[in-house]
């Protein structure tokens, strides 16, 4: 029998998880648009191509309120070489969608791993 050698080309992933909310819980679905085509292509642009699905979340708020939305998850994969070249990039790019949407946080997912920005 036969062993098929088998490889994954591009073994890491970056996710970036846009929110659709500015100010923390003030619904505004046109910036989040605009927030998730930059975001998508920055990562296409930096890894070759992304993309990107619907969500819904909840996260608790520094007030301690429950805040419910959809999100727009972008994510792309890349070889380990270009996780390590672009890794301050993607953080540096949670950063412009937290500050634009003006969050507490945005959520960045790396190899299943996550951190709030």
């Amino acid at each position: 029998m036969k062993t098929l050698k088998f490889s994954f080309d591009l073994n890491c992933k970056f996710s970036v998880y846009v929110p659709s909310t500015v100010n923390v819980d003030n619904i505004d679905e046109e910036a989040a648009a605009r927030m998730k085509e930059y975001v998508l292509g920055r990562l296409a642009s930096w890894f070759g191509g992304a993309t990107t699905t619907p969500a819904v979340g909840a996260w608790v708020t520094e007030a301690g309120k429950i805040v419910y939305e959809n999100v727009n998850i972008v994510y792309a994969y890349c070889t380990s070489e270009q996780a390590t070249e672009r890794f301050k990039d993607v953080v540096e790019l949670c950063e412009v969608v937290k500050r634009e949407m003006s969050q507490e946080a945005v959520t960045l997912e790396y190899n299943g791993q996550v951190k709030f920005i």
